[in-house]
């Protein structure tokens, strides 16, 4: 109902999106919440998550992902707007990944579930934009290539044909809206291998904790080796990185110019 809803926002003929930018801003903020919403659903609430799956929300999710995001980014010009399209566009890919990594990608012994979920796979490969900028920001190859192992019932023949689909995407991800922005900033992330996936999650921490700073968020990351769930629960538990691991973490302009002043006050009482 949710991503039916958000999708009759969408319709009404190419470039209707970009005559309203409060059109664009309502449709954006309804995109973090539903993301948010439906992601919190599916990890509090565990039943939920294989009635997602069923009712082939993955699917519906992309196609909505791939009309969408054209639209939005073809109507973004103030910064404001640019960074609300950021969000919106981390939460859907972590919804969609939630569903692939925990739904769709968990053991299998059934020949009917399986296919199903094959067939929610083959759904995806002719949403391009969703595949480009899903595959930047996780590995959805490696996934697809373990099914063999997850499910006791795989066709091989549409096996290939998903993993081949998938190849193809590769290439279009390094060229994607996402990963030109992770990959703009990959010299200021070395310290924890600086991807797609990380600066995702590094957004996705940041809007749950804005009172942290990027670096404290990496640390994190890293202790964790990228494990979003663990980090959520360190952080809430207050169980912080040691202090030197955070000073080889780079740190944003911003947080340097708020640093600026606090030292130039310590020298001038010295």
């Amino acid at each position: 109902t949710a991503t039916a809803t958000a999708a009759a926002l969408v319709a009404g003929g190419p470039g209707r999106l970009v005559q309203s930018e409060a059109e664009v801003s309502d449709l954006l903020h309804y995109c973090v919440d539903m993301g948010r919403a439906l992601a919190a659903l599916a990890r509090l609430c565990p039943p939920a998550l294989p009635v997602m799956v069923q009712q082939r929300l993955l699917p519906t999710l992309a196609r909505f992902y791939d009309v969408m995001m054209p639209r939005v980014r073809g109507g973004v010009g103030r910064a404001e707007l640019q960074s609300q399209a950021v969000r919106a566009q981390d939460a859907l890919l972590f919804l969609a990944h939630i569903l692939l990594h925990e739904g769709v990608f968990q053991p299998s012994d059934s020949p009917e579930d399986s296919l199903q979920r094959m067939l929610q796979l083959e759904d995806l490969l002719p949403l391009s934009v969703f595949l480009a900028d899903y595959t930047a920001a996780y590995q959805l190859r490696a996934q697809v290539a373990q099914l063999p192992v997850l499910w006791r019932c795989v066709d091989e023949s549409r096996l290939d044909y998903v993993l081949q689909g998938v190849r193809l995407y590769e290439a279009e991800a390094a060229s994607s809206p996402l990963a030109a922005a992770s990959n703009a900033g990959a010299a200021s992330s070395a310290a924890v291998g600086a991807t797609g996936a990380t600066d995702t999650l590094v957004r996705q921490l940041r809007d749950m904790f804005p009172e942290l700073s990027d670096p404290l968020l990496r640390a994190h990351l890293e202790v964790t080796e990228g494990n979003f769930e663990r980090a959520v629960n360190n952080i809430l538990e207050e169980n912080h990185p040691p202090a030197e691991m955070l000073e080889r973490q780079p740190q944003s302009a911003a947080e340097g110019k708020q640093k600026a002043p606090r030292s130039q006050q310590q020298q001038q009482q010295q």
